[in-house]
């Protein structure tokens, strides 16, 4: 991917978590540090969603959430700084008036994509977008990953090559009780994917 070609070292990388909740605000992240490669030395996680806690819509960059460490001898990786922010609301009708971080990656996690028309104007802006961050997401399962790949494609993203539905080695090893049709058996994060968008240069007022 763009992210992962760069060679210099020092490097500042912004992710954007879209569709947030509770479950990943809880989340220790600087125990991921030994998984960032050693070029980056700031990696700055902006977690976004209706559900997160954070009443405020301030730019991340002008107030952390209590969330936000650095990585630290627990981690076991010195020199990475790993900061966390968190923000309430819908990512496509954030940063319009203040633009947030640049994003270098896009991720959702389970985002049941398939299941509400409510992303259909998220995904348009990530994929859409000219900054063209490469954009992850996540599946319960294989027939999930599927259909949501197909949905990606239908808005303008290009798999990234060597990035095509693929079983996630660090997916949940627990169980989980579906109610819906996803399936009986499912785990969190089992599969994943990873797209490129195709920019539009020009919006045609509607």
């Amino acid at each position: 991917s763009k992210v992962s070609s760069r060679s210099s070292s020092g490097a500042r990388v912004c992710v954007h978590v879209v569709g947030a909740a509770g479950k990943e605000s809880k989340v220790r992240w600087n125990l991921i540090a030994e998984a960032v490669p050693q070029w980056i030395s700031h990696l700055h996680l902006i977690l976004i969603g209706p559900e997160m806690a954070t009443p405020t819509q301030t730019p991340p960059r002008s107030k952390k959430a209590e969330e936000s460490r650095e990585s630290s001898a627990e981690a076991k990786k010195p020199g990475l700084k790993i900061t966390v922010d968190a923000m309430k609301g819908v990512y496509h009708l954030l940063g319009r008036d203040e633009p947030l971080p640049r994003p270098h990656l896009v991720v959702a996690f389970n985002s049941g994509i398939h299941h509400y028309g409510s992303w259909e104007r998220t995904i348009t802006c990530i994929l859409r977008s000219p900054l063209q961050p490469d954009f992850v997401v996540t599946a319960w399962n294989l027939t999930e990953a599927v259909v949501v790949r197909q949905i990606l494609q239908d808005h303008g993203g290009i798999v990234i090559e060597g990035m095509d539905v693929t079983e996630n080695e660090f997916s949940s090893l627990l169980p989980k009780e579906i109610m819906d049709d996803h399936g009986t058996c499912a785990y969190d994060n089992r599969y994943w994917i990873a797209v490129r968008g195709t920019p539009v240069k020009k919006m045609v007022a509607m």
